[in-house]
């Protein structure tokens, strides 16, 4: 039985990118690349990346797609733990000990503290209470804590746990894509924790605005689309609660707002923001 790391990666900078499959390497785990780049994984002629396992998609398919054929690749290995990461994922020493660690107490799912790399604050895991509204869960010291979901990256699953869960859905391409995910994992009653030993540095989004009640990240026009689109499209999902629906709602047309406000690309994010309506009302959701 083998731990098996799934990187997905877009043009990816190599210096970063070679960092962690060195960090990867180290903790003894087999590396699966599967690269969404049009002209295919470039390498730079770096050859730690010739222990890799790299699959070219030569388009770009989105995240979830990708995701979905790295565990399916991931079988020849015969994984007990699949580890999911993006390709600006930043690990610290033993850091795959850590993240498995609550798989091996109980757990179903294992995530880690997350870490805004350019901004440098944390991106709290959170909880859904009772009434389905989503709460930041309390960091407190390096305790373990139960949560319901984080961002995929950085994330340890056993592989029977993932198999019972199902793949991503495919069609949301990137925005929404883990947090659907988790909330189906939840809805089938699998555990899931944070253990904030594991530290996992990661850019999350191009910039980002501070609301107090959450942080707002700011992104492309191409982002601004699925970000409309998905969440019209969470609507449709009967096992996310009502009020996380809302929340997230309110919060994308937050996000629109400010960014046709801001942004030098106004036009362009207004088309997007159209056709995110109207696909999200329109157009079928796909994979469900």
């Amino acid at each position: 039985m083998s731990k098996v790391s799934l990187i997905v990666t877009y043009y990816p900078q190599i210096i970063t990118l070679k960092k962690l499959v060195s960090d990867l390497l180290n903790e003894d785990t087999k590396i699966i690349i599967i690269d969404n780049s049009n002209e295919g994984f470039d390498s730079e002629g770096e050859i730690i990346f010739n222990k890799c396992d790299i699959h070219n998609l030569f388009q770009n398919y989105g995240i979830a797609k990708a995701q979905n054929l790295g565990l399916e690749l991931s079988k020849k290995y015969d994984p007990e733990y699949i580890l999911y990461f993006d390709q600006d994922s930043m690990i610290g020493s033993n850091y795959i000990n850590q993240i498995i660690k609550p798989l091996e107490n109980g757990y179903d799912i294992s995530c880690p503290l997350v870490i805004d790399e350019s901004l440098k604050f944390v991106y709290n895991p959170i909880i859904i209470n009772r009434y389905g509204y989503p709460c930041k869960a309390k960091i407190i010291d390096d305790n373990l804590i139960s949560i319901d979901y984080s961002i995929s990256s950085g994330t340890a699953i056993h592989y029977e746990t993932l198999v019972s869960i199902g793949g991503f859905i495919e069609s949301f391409f990137i925005d929404f894509v883990d947090t659907e995910w988790f909330l189906r994992a939840k809805h089938l009653k699998f555990k899931t924790s944070c253990n904030p030993q594991a530290k996992l540095h990661h850019k999350i989004g191009d910039k980002s605005l501070d609301f107090r009640l959450f942080n707002l990240q700011l992104h492309s026009p191409f982002r601004t689309y699925y970000k409309t689109r998905n969440c019209l499209y969470l609507f449709n999902i009967k096992y996310i609660p009502i009020l996380y629906k809302i929340r997230e709602l309110i919060i994308v047309i937050i996000f629109n707002l400010v960014t046709i406000t801001i942004s030098k690309q106004r036009l362009k994010h207004l088309n997007k923001i159209y056709l995110g309506i109207k696909d999200g009302l329109f157009s079928p959701l796909k994979n469900l």
